[in-house]
């Protein structure tokens, strides 16, 4: 699950990774983005969690009705947008629910978090079911996923302040509003932050269910649990505790990942022009020195890194041992049982096995992770404009997993599939696809302003 928490240079970093990915494809599964020629320079941290390069928390004036961990996939229906309002339909491209919400409906435990708009303003926040019925009315603030059965909502005072607290499926209070922030229950518990009018600060800590804080409040933000860690922030640094509150490594990362096969991603800063990643193991120490940059959190065993200085990108195992020998220009995190990868001399991306074989040859300007045996690739779009500023260098379609098309590539922007669909762009058209690469559902689509075709 990839992470809120983000420092303002990693927040930075993040964006720059994920208009990266998005001008390429839109994202990948698991947040990785679609890996394309030109996106060396621009890449800081291979992430294996979109931009899962940890998209960071926004602040409590920023926040909205989901972030990316509280996003989950609805089952059966899939969130568009049409006239910057959302509504979801079904795998036929039939509306379940026309577009009336500012926010994507993301679901989680069955409900989603919603806005509409009210004398054109954005108005008040409710929960929908996946047939869009209203099953908490219009009234809260702020409003975010549910999880254990309860989720953070906000109010505003008649003098103007907002409190958060919990509600339950009914809509009920089960912890009352006296924070200034709170976020989805985690393996047991919440972050929340101190209100100053009600507690006398405005520090991050940990709630249980009964609103009792567990971790007492002390850092300046605090993410929510994940495999029983927590990456917390005093002042910039980050570092992680555990679920009883113990500093398992005190702050002092500028960037830092979720722990995945047990290990976490973490970039210090030698020197001021210097970032270098390492991995930590759970009890805080470095389990592989910080030696690389860059790198990827691990996935399926393996991490994909360079060491500093050096020209090629291989693959080591939990112990920092190599087991693909560095030898590509660009690599990325497994998925599936394939990374797909760019030879340093070679026609494009392909696609190994964790051998490092080839399993599928190197032919392609961009390549996604796979994601129920598909993959988003693409090729040189004909008649492209040969310089950097050109909006539309590729088209994209989708790959199985032996290199063959299933869906030619055709598209100027494809997204992977979810519930049976995909988001995909032509150069007039806007739309979702079926596995068989049908339209079900499309709109009219034009170029921004001072975008070319």
């Amino acid at each position: 699950m990839p992470s809120r928490f983000l420092t303002a240079v990693a927040w930075v970093a993040a964006l720059s990774i994920a208009a990266w990915g998005t001008a390429c494809a839109g994202s990948g599964s698991a947040g990785q983005p679609v890996a394309s020629e030109t996106s060396t320079s621009q890449m800081t941290a291979v992430s294996s969690t979109v931009g899962q390069s940890s998209t960071g928390r926004p602040s409590t004036t920023e926040a909205s009705a989901t972030t990316p961990t509280d996003l989950q996939t609805p089952t059966g229906v899939v969130p568009v947008e049409v006239d910057q309002l959302w509504g979801l339909i079904d795998p036929t491209g039939a509306w379940v629910v026309k577009p009336q919400f500012t926010n994507a409906p993301f679901f989680s435990e069955g409900l989603a978090a919603v806005q509409v708009v009210a004398s054109g303003q954005p108005g008040k926040w409710g929960y929908i079911d996946e047939t869009g019925h209203w099953v908490i009315e219009l009234q809260f603030e702020n409003a975010r996923s549910f999880s254990a059965g309860v989720a953070p909502v906000a109010i505003r005072t008649e003098d103007d302040r907002l409190f958060w607290g919990f509600i339950d499926k009914q809509g009920n209070w089960v912890i009352e509003p006296r924070f200034q922030d709170a976020w989805p229950f985690a393996e047991g518990l919440a972050s929340a932050q101190q209100h100053p009018e009600k507690e006398g600060g405005d520090k991050y800590g940990f709630i249980d269910k009964t609103g009792a804080w567990v971790i007492e409040p002390r850092w300046t933000f605090a993410d929510s649990f994940t495999n029983g860690f927590a990456m917390v922030q005093a002042g910039n640094p980050i570092g992680f505790i555990d679920q009883t509150g113990k500093v398992i490594r005190k702050p002092q990362y500028y960037y830092a990942e979720t722990f995945s096969d047990g290990l976490a991603l973490v970039r210090i800063h030698p020197s001021a022009d210097k970032w270098l990643f390492g991995f930590i193991d759970e009890n805080g120490a470095y389990a592989i020195e910080p030696t690389y940059f860059p790198a990827s959190s691990f996935s399926e065993g393996l991490a994909a890194v360079r060491v500093d200085g050096q020209k090629d990108m291989g693959y080591i195992d939990t112990t920092g041992t190599w087991l693909i020998q560095p030898q590509f220009d660009q690599a990325y995190s497994f998925s599936e049982g394939l990374a797909a990868v760019r030879p340093r001399e070679g026609p494009g991306f392909g696609y190994i096995d964790k051998r490092g074989a080839f399993v599928i040859a190197p032919q392609f300007s961009a390549a996604g992770p796979f994601t129920d045996g598909l993959a988003v690739a693409a090729i040189p779009r004909p008649g492209a404009a040969s310089h950097s500023e050109e909006p539309f260098p590729r088209l994209y379609g989708y790959i199985d997993k032996t290199g063959a098309w299933v869906i030619q590539p055709q598209y100027v922007l494809a997204e992977p599939f979810a519930n049976g669909l995909a988001h995909v762009r032509l150069m007039d058209t806007d739309g979702y696809i079926d596995r068989s690469g049908n339209l079900v559902f499309s709109q009219p689509w034009q170029p921004p302003v001072g975008i070319w075709r």
